[in-house]
């Protein structure tokens, strides 16, 4: 499983004092086994020999690093200038034929397509529906280029909108369909015209306006429909961690970042794109983004990883936790298919209403729907659509679950050779509401032929007895317990 952060050591403020061996090796003592070149550390075709980039890969070669990701900005521009004009015969068209895009492609690849640490390129990130097209030719050009310049394999990673996003602006036609058919179209499209391998989405859940919170809106029914899609294209699903919770504008207009989530959180986001089957982690952010003070996206120090000048923060060890709790379903992972999912909500909440924050301050909204629903999208005709979470999946060795605390969450997965399932449950209790923050009482029955189970310990799978095929346990705010039946 690979690990990695964006915006890492070398960009932003203070880049060059970053850029050390020490930072990088930082970087990788976090857990990350990726190195992500972005920012400042992007090659922009200035000559690959004594440039930043080459010098980036210098370093990793020194630290027995082997995959580095980075961005070739003459490549990472191509398809959101051009949008349905990167190929074609018009005179808007950069290329008239295919041929003619695979020669730029080649030109620009083959400074560093060699390099044994050479793993892939970025594309833009978050792609309106309307640059799917371009997106595609770019991407089956860079594969075409990398097969004939001897590549076998190049990692393309291009980060798609998350469900609560804007992904259809200008195109009115698709305003009859719902959110959920509007998302599933894009995330369709997005595989079947890059013909991709994977996809990658960023969600936030940790939100704060002036209206309250915005917590899971949309964030299931994003890694449900991602899910879905990828088991249909055959694709592996890369899901991005948020190491911030996301602020109001201020006076001025401009969106920050408000704090760190802390650990909890953080395993919480973990425990849940694992929980869907996400073969893949990265983290937003590694570095804080140094952006001019004119940034919607300006961010605090402390928000991050690291500070600008280097300093570890909280989120550096939160972090470590995350992907070192991961390493410990890698393998299991591996070897076991999801099914399903299903979200219960206890009957002390299930009713509670609460602010809804997406318009209107007077509006209200109850815990289910704020579980299972997305941010409703005010369509170009001015209706609202929503997309629900298909809350219908139930195991059948999944016999009752008793809890007494606010909301669970449990996924599913099959053994891909045997007989034997596996189970997870997690506490996604949102603590912006604090309807019960102790720890959560579990209580799951699979049934009296039931004896015994495997249970994800200190740092492997480990036998447990099950008295009446009932398992007992307590979970904190994030935390979840992996189960193994056989």
């Amino acid at each position: 499983m690979d690990f990695y952060g964006f915006s890492a050591p070398g960009t932003g403020i203070n880049a060059d004092g970053l850029r050390t061996e020490k930072a990088w090796k930082d970087y990788f003592d976090c857990g990350f086994n990726v190195m992500n070149l972005t920012g400042k550390n992007s090659y922009r075709g200035e000559g690959w020999q004594g440039s930043n980039t080459q010098k980036c890969f210098e370093f990793a070669k020194n630290l027995g690093v082997k995959k580095i990701m980075m961005d070739d900005s003459r490549i990472y521009d191509l398809a959101d200038d051009y949008k349905d004009k990167l190929v074609g015969e018009s005179e808007d068209c950069r290329f008239k034929t295919e041929e003619e895009l695979d020669a730029f492609i080649e030109e620009c690849m083959k400074e560093y397509i060699f390099d044994p640490l050479f793993y892939g390129l970025r594309l833009r990130d978050e792609p309106q529906y309307c640059h799917l097209k371009a997106y595609g030719e770019t991407y089956r050009s860079i594969k075409r280029v990398a097969k004939k310049l001897g590549k076998d394999y190049v990692h393309i990673d291009m980060n798609l909108l998350p469900i609560s996003s804007d992904v259809y602006r200008s195109c009115p036609e698709l305003k009859e369909l719902t959110a959920t058919e509007l998302y599933t179209r894009y995330v369709e499209d997005y595989l079947r015209v890059t013909e991709a391998n994977c996809i990658s989405v960023d969600n936030y859940p940790y939100h704060l306006t002036p209206y309250g919170g915005r917590f899971f809106e949309g964030y299931y029914s994003n890694f449900q429909i991602l899910k879905r899609a990828c088991d249909k294209y055959n694709a592996k699903m890369i899901f991005v961690l948020a190491t911030f919770e996301m602020e109001a504008p201020d006076e001025g207009g401009l969106a920050g970042y408000r704090r760190v989530v802390n650990v909890n959180e953080m395993m919480l986001q973990m425990n849940s794109a694992l929980g869907f089957g996400a073969q893949e982690i990265t983290f937003y952010t590694y570095v804080t983004m140094a952006l001019s003070q004119k940034s919607p996206f300006l961010s605090r120090d402390g928000s991050s990883c690291i500070t600008s000048d280097g300093t570890k923060t909280w989120i550096w060890h939160y972090t470590k936790a995350t992907i070192q709790h991961a390493k410990k379903l890698e393998k299991v992972l591996e070897e076991y298919a999801f099914k399903g999912a299903k979200i219960f909500l206890h009957e002390s909440v299930k009713a509670i209403e609460i602010p809804y924050c997406a318009d209107l301050p007077e509006n209200l909204r109850t815990v289910e729907s704020y579980y299972l629903s997305s941010w409703p999208k005010k369509m170009p005709d001015g209706s609202v659509t929503t997309a629900d979470f298909d809350n219908s999946y139930l195991a059948d060795r999944l016999k009752g679950i008793e809890f007494d605390k606010d909301v669970l969450l449990y996924t599913h997965f099959e053994n891909k050779r045997d007989s034997s399932q596996m189970f997870m449950f997690l506490n996604i209790n949102d603590k912006s509401y604090k309807f019960n923050p102790a720890s959560m009482k579990l209580k799951v029955d699979f049934g009296g032929e039931v004896d015994k189970i495997k249970m994800l310990k200190e740092n492997d799978f480990e036998e447990v007895k099950v008295p009446n095929g009932t398992l007992k346990t307590e979970l904190s705010q994030g935390e979840a317990v992996w189960v193994i039946i056989e």
